[in-house]
């Protein structure tokens, strides 16, 4: 049975973490870093978590910035805001690239939480999510959809059980699409290191998990359900009931809220809310700066209202590495 309290529960923050994006195949080709081997009809090198293909002309790179910055060891330790501007600073010296000059095509975001309860039995409580697909393996769910997917899984640390509740953006019209109220700009590695697009990345992760319907059959006495509830209960836990028997929208929203009606009604308590306290309360502990890039000819990021630069090569007098900057 869920008995899950946000006393003395630990959340391992992570923000970004999967990412693609492509560079210029010249600033590659005659790295001293990478160690580039024939793989099939491109060359492929692998560097501290991150897969680099190298075609005769483009250069994709893709991986986990997260394992990045662990030496590609692991992804579950906090990844802060700044601690990413260190990180995607010392990989755009070591792929000799421009971050404002450099387009991403895709990007993941999540958290791993540390919960007192049965990961698995969690998992399985998921029935149903904007009408997309729950595919179930070993480990946990992914829903995909066109533009994006859902992934909750477990993953173990040090010895520890974590949940890990990811979105992996596919498609840079969607990044623009929940981005939109919050910045002007969100394709380029360089925007990614302003605050307010961190902001839009968190609202997008807390409005997914939203939509997803959690039975917590075990928080539920089945002997105080009327017959016609407990019909509509049976129903409603299950995933084809959502996916297949309501394929008008109108008709699967009406039966949905009524579903949602009766959990709240009757459950003793709340899984669903007591994790989106979890993400929500402890959110903001990721984006623990004020950071906003400045498109100048010699790249800025403006961190707490003082500008650290954020060049290739020689950097300026009057202005700091991005590393450099104190809390």
């Amino acid at each position: 049975m869920f008995a899950l309290k946000c006393t003395g529960l630990k959340t391992e923050y992570i923000m970004i973490d999967g990412i693609k994006f492509s560079i210029d195949p010249e600033a590659v080709r005659y790295s001293d870093v990478l160690d580039f081997k024939s793989f099939g009809n491109r060359h492929r090198a692998k560097y501290n978590g991150l897969i680099i293909d190298l075609y005769d002309h483009s250069c994709y790179v893709r991986g986990s910035i997260h394992k990045y910055s662990n030496n590609g060891l692991h992804n579950a330790n906090d990844f802060t805001l700044s601690k990413f501007i260190e990180t995607l600073h010392d990989l755009c010296l070591t792929l000799n690239i421009k971050p404002e000059r450099t387009l991403f095509h895709s990007i993941e975001f999540g958290v791993n939480l540390e919960i007192p309860n049965n990961i698995n039995l969690f998992i399985n409580s998921i029935v149903y999510c904007r009408n997309g697909e729950i595919n179930k393996n070993s480990l946990g769910i992914e829903i995909p959809f066109t533009e994006y997917r859902i992934k909750m899984y477990k993953k173990v640390h040090k010895g520890v059980d974590l949940l890990r509740y990811e979105v992996s953006i596919r498609k840079s019209r969607r990044v623009k699409n929940i981005s939109k109220t919050y910045v002007s700009f969100s394709n380029t590695l360089a925007d990614l290191t302003n605050y307010q697009l961190w902001k839009a990345f968190a609202n997008e992760l807390l409005t997914v998990y939203d939509d997803i319907l959690i039975v917590d059959a075990e928080s539920i006495d089945m002997t105080k359900l009327k017959e016609t509830e407990l019909k509509i209960f049976i129903n409603g836990s299950n995933s084809d009931y959502w996916l297949k028997k309501w394929t008008n929208r109108t008709q699967r929203s009406y039966y949905l809220n009524q579903f949602k009606q009766l959990l709240k009604k009757h459950s003793k308590n709340s899984i669903k809310n007591e994790i989106r306290m979890l993400i929500c309360d402890k959110i903001n502990t990721l984006i623990d700066i004020k950071a906003i890039p400045i498109y100048t000819p010699e790249f800025v990021i403006n961190i707490n209202n003082k500008p650290y630069a954020f060049t290739i090569g020689e950097q300026s007098k009057d202005l700091q590495k991005p590393y450099a900057f104190t809390l």
